[in-house]
């Protein structure tokens, strides 16, 4: 998979400068070479290579291929606590690679990490959600929204099902009706919600749902939800 730089509505696309090394010196693909293309709108296409210059290769569009399979699903929503270090990178390439439509880091009144809104939309978490979307062969990318606090969330209207991760509650597998217009899943820090959080989250009809047999940290709590709620 590989990121076009413009619209794969011409029938002649230029390569995102960032995979112009990689196609041309790592895998020595040249002229008449045949590659997939993606663009940020999710569309993907079978293209030709026809032209290579020094930082710049050109394709040509041969057949647009069928809509990311995400859209098929209901859009999942996974409301999270930020884990410290480079934990931060699984989670993010975790959700990618299921299928998370949207990301909101979000604060809570025990989250250890404070998410800041120029480390969410910044290059690093961009590059890891770019580079899982080539090896998993999505086209369409995560959504991060900026950072929200717990009561933003909470409030925001959301019209699909909502629920919230929490051992104690239920360990059902299947998705009800009220999914088709969507599951935001809410993942607390690892010092767990507060009473306060609790009772938000309840009087604005939150579910509590299981995610597995121990108490999980948050990254594998997400790829958990995710791998839960993703699933054909």
């Amino acid at each position: 998979m590989v990121r076009a730089a413009g619209n794969l509505g011409e029938s002649i696309v230029e390569v995102d400068s960032r995979d112009v090394n990689h196609l041309v010196n790592v895998l020595r693909l040249g002229i008449g070479a045949e590659i997939r293309l993606f663009d940020s709108s999710g569309a993907s296409a079978k293209a030709r290579i026809v032209g290579i210059e020094p930082g710049k290769v050109l394709a040509e569009v041969i057949e647009l291929l069928k809509t990311d399979e995400t859209a098929e699903w209901p859009e999942i929503t996974i409301a999270s606590a930020i884990p410290k270090g480079k934990r931060v990178n699984q989670l993010i390439s975790g959700i990618t690679a299921l299928g998370v439509k949207r990301f909101i880091p979000t604060i809570f009144e025990r989250s250890v990490v404070i998410p800041r809104e120029e480390r969410a939309s910044g290059e690093k978490w961009s590059a890891i959600v770019d580079e899982t979307c080539k090896q998993c062969g999505r086209t369409t990318p995560l959504e991060i929204d900026p950072p929200a606090r717990i009561q933003d969330v909470a409030n925001s209207g959301f019209a699909g099902l909502q629920l919230f991760a929490d051992i104690g509650g239920e360990r059902s597998n299947s998705r009800s009706d009220s999914a088709e217009a969507g599951i935001l899943i809410v993942i607390g820090p690892e010092g767990g919600f507060s009473d306060q959080e609790r009772e938000l989250l309840s009087s604005r009809e939150f579910q509590p749902v299981n995610l597995g047999r121990f108490v999980l940290r948050i990254e594998l709590a997400c790829i958990s939800a995710a791998a839960k709620f993703c699933a054909p």
